[in-house]
């Protein structure tokens, strides 16, 4: 059409000058005919002669005119000169002359206006051209180019060209692939079957007269598989139809939705409850977990808002909104929040709350998580009050009392604070006649007697297995610690009645008031101690004694016994008892630990919770702990040459070793005696771990790398944390007989016990159960898969030569005559 309009303004433009020719030959045509009429002067006959010419010239070009299809026979035999010399004589010839000028004038702008405008056209026509050449050259190398494989096929379904991506997304080349069937280039009959099935709905749309797009996808089982798109269509040419087969490879899309469906199977079977919201906190996904934790339905809680389910686990609306921004902000939330159920049941949830982010890095939705930890917060509820609390009487221990201190002192309200420590008089009597049990009992009803003694805001602790503290708090006048004391020595007084049999225990206290800032939690128990062993001093019982700093100087039962011990270190004073370890399933002796005991100067064997305190605030552990290091390394040598090969456990303390170069002495104990270091434990409790992390993890390595293997004893009596478990290099694990004691009766105890045997075992820790005194704790703890025994059930006890005639002369006998 562009063409033809084209053509018409070239067509209009002539007919300009053609217009101007005929008005200019109407004008002059009366004046060439009016001039033959008149007379002729001297010059007629030539001037007659010339107008006749004129005038058949007229009549012929007239003729001419009508008949030629042209302008140019006129002018050839048009005469300027005649036409000029017959009208420029008159007025009249003269305004006709300047009539024709003008006329003249005006078609030469014609003809120039004629020129410019075939000019433009030209090369508007020029321009055109060239866009539709680039144009095609455009295309043509976006069809060459493009990612999508381009095929166009006849009407029998032959290839009639395809493009660079088609040949490379079919495996073919170009001059292969032309004039070939599409069907041909695939090798997968389910393909080509699905290719023919596409052509044919494209035939028939044909057919029927329509043209829509039809598509279809396959799958060419190649390694690895690639899926394909294809879309087919029809296109109509001058010179007939054809069909354009478009191919996409969607291998990537095909796996980012398998991908995405997984994720989706993910989230929908994940036993975390998961919550997605948009970016306002309208909800947009529940999954089966949340659902079922929260006892609610998805389309119950999508398309609302997710405030009011955070809001009913917060305390207040302000909390609500200090959420909300750490939010906006696109931090992530931690918080473990407790739910009500239905049931009534108390269940702890671990919820995250992560922002998700666009390509743009603009936050467009908030992904919640919440994963069920009521398990783990129950048990580890157990573990803290295991830590803090003492088992058997349910009270707080040393850790949690010297706690309590500390946080006192810190509060900035002056308080004041007074500690009393209790030790009960002839309690190793009682274990020893009535037996462990009854013992027990003895202290459940003791501390049950002082928790009614005491006010509701005192502080009542166990420190050890016959010593209780009680702290004393005041913000006003403070009370007086010994009128407190002597209520409470006549409280303990009073007979118990334990399994229908009178029990009297006495009591010594010692008081400390906590007078200045300064003071420490260990300075307030060191100092009551001090008071407490005043008031035992040279076998005094049911009295009391109040600290003073000359007691602390001039304790003479301490100064007593710390000359002995430093006088007798090296000496054969300090002997080691020996109490076997034997094997859970074939209650074999398989091992050894040896205890320190010390006789002093009237030849009494002291306990060691006397004289061990003594050496370790003195210093004297280094040099007794390094003798007895020898000693026992000494004793390993000799059983392992009578063919005894035991473990043998040591105990070693905080001081020996955080204060000494014990690594050292263990190992020039072992090169002198030459004994088998793998054989020897070293038994250690976990406050000596934690009192400085970093060096006691040094020299546990140190000592492991020796060969020396590492016992943890009295588990869970002393610490909070069970980290060190991980990090420190541990290979036994010793139960603490309060653990044991109520087994397998007490439900607590049996599930603790499993807890820790398990998370031992979790670990590669070999576990040692300790105070082990009748044969169904040794069957319960067999069960549960602890893998040695140790206590009075098996043997006591004992000095090496009691020891050996009762557990290694059989052996030593049966050696002796297998020689002989």
């Amino acid at each position: 059409m562009k063409r033809n309009l084209l053509l018409f303004r070239k067509r209009r433009l002539l007919l300009v000058p053609l217009i101007l020719l005929i008005a200019l030959f109407v004008i002059f045509s009366g004046p060439w005919i009016d001039s033959a009429a008149q007379p002729a002067d001297t010059a007629s006959s030539s001037l007659a002669v010339t107008e006749q010419n004129v005038t058949y010239a007229y009549h012929r070009i007239a003729e001419e005119w009508k008949n030629a299809s042209d302008l140019h026979s006129f002018l050839n035999q048009f005469s300027v000169n005649h036409f000029i010399l017959n009208n420029l004589y008159s007025q009249e010839k003269l305004q006709k002359f300047t009539l024709f000028s003008l006329v003249s004038f005006g078609f030469l702008i014609a003809c120039l206006l004629l020129a410019w405008h075939l000019h433009k056209a030209l090369r508007h026509e020029r321009r055109l051209k060239a866009k539709l050449h680039d144009m095609v050259r455009k295309y043509g190398h976006v069809l060459k180019y493009a990612p999508d494989g381009m095929v166009i096929l006849s009407q029998d379904n032959r290839i009639v060209t395809l493009n660079q991506s088609a040949c490379q997304i079919l495996g073919t080349a170009e001059g292969k692939a032309s004039n070939m069937h599409i069907e041909d280039l695939l090798s997968d009959p389910k393909a080509k079957a699905q290719v023919q099935d596409l052509l044919e709905q494209v035939h028939q749309a044909m057919r029927q007269g329509e043209s829509q797009p039809v598509s279809t996808q396959i799958t060419l089982h190649m390694s690895p598989p690639k899926h394909l798109e294809l879309i087919a269509i029809e296109t109509t040419y001058l010179d007939g139809n054809e069909l354009l087969l478009n191919i996409r490879d969607i291998t990537s899309w095909v796996e980012r939705e398998e991908k995405l469906k997984s994720m989706s199977r993910a989230l929908e079977q994940s036993d975390d409850s998961i919550i997605i919201t948009n970016d306002r906190g309208i909800i947009e996904y529940v999954n089966h977990s949340f659902e079922k934790i929260n006892d609610m339905q998805a389309n119950e809680l999508i398309g609302s808002d997710a405030a009011h389910l955070i809001l009913a686990t917060l305390q207040s609306p302000s909390e609500l909104e200090k959420l909300q921004q750490q939010l906006v902000r696109g931090q992530t939330v931690n918080r473990i929040i407790s739910l009500r159920k239905k049931d009534n049941s108390l269940r702890y949830l671990e919820k995250r709350i992560s922002p998700i982010r666009n390509n743009r890095g603009k936050i467009s939705h908030y992904i919640t998580t919440g994963k069920d930890i009521t398990e783990r917060v129950l048990f580890e509820t157990k573990l803290e009050k295991l830590a803090h609390f003492d088992l058997l009487t349910q009270l707080p221990n040393r850790l949690m009392l010297k706690r309590h201190i500390d946080m006192l002192r810190k509060q900035p309200s002056a308080v004041q604070m007074g500690l009393m420590t209790l030790n009960l008089d002839r309690f190793k009597q009682i274990n020893e006649s009535l037996g462990h049990d009854t013992g027990d009992q003895v202290l459940i009803a003791v501390s049950q007697r002082l928790q009614n003694t005491l006010r509701e805001h005192d502080i009542l602790a166990r420190l050890g297995s016959d010593e209780f503290a009680i702290l004393v708090v005041s913000e006003q006048r403070f009370p007086v610690l010994e009128q407190l004391a002597e209520r409470i020595l006549d409280q303990l007084h009073e007979p118990f009645v334990i399994d229908n049999k009178e029990v009297v225990v006495g009591a010594s206290i010692g008081i400390t008031y906590c007078e200045q800032e300064e003071t420490s939690s260990e300075d307030l128990l060191r100092q009551a101690d001090i008071a407490l062993y005043k008031a035992k001093d040279k076998g005094q019982q049911h009295q009391y004694r109040v600290y003073n700093r000359q007691m602390g100087v001039n304790s003479v039962k301490r100064l007593e016994m710390e000359a002995q011990l430093r006088q007798t270190c090296g000496s054969d004073r300090y002997q080691f008892y020996y109490q076997g370890r034997f094997d859970s399933r074939s209650r074999k002796l398989c091992g050894v630990e040896a205890l320190l005991r010390w006789y002093n100067d009237e030849g009494e064997m002291q306990s060691p919770t006397e004289f061990i305190p003594i050496l370790e605030t003195t210093g004297l552990i280094i040099d007794v702990g390094e003798a007895m290091i020898h000693q026992a390394c000494k004793q390993l040598r000799q059983w392992q040459l009578q063919g005894h090969w035991l473990h043998f456990a040591l105990n070693i303390s905080a001081r020996q070793l955080l204060n000494s170069d014990i690594v050292s002495t263990i190992q020039r104990a072992i090169q002198s005696n030459r004994c088998d270091p793998s054989y020897l434990e070293l038994e250690i409790t976990e406050s000596v771990l934690m009192s400085d992390v970093k060096q006691a993890l040094s020299k546990l390595r140190q000592l492991n790398a020796l060969g020396v293997r590492i016992a943890i004893d009295d588990f869970g009596t002393g610490y909070s944390s069970l980290a060190y478990l991980s990090r420190f290099p541990i290979q036994i694990l010793k139960v603490d007989r309060e653990f044991v004691r109520d087994l397998p009766i007490n439900r607590e105890s049996v599930t603790i016990t499993n807890a820790i045997v398990e998370l031992a075992h979790n670990l590669n820790i070999r576990v040692v159960a300790e105070g082990v005194e009748n044969q169904g704790q040794a069957d319960f703890l067999a069960s549960i898969g602890v893998e040695e025994f140790q206590g009075f059930l098996y043997c006591q006890p004992l000095p090496v030569a009691q020891f050996e005639t009762e557990f290694l002369t059989a052996v030593i006998d049966l050696k002796r005559h297998s020689i002989s």
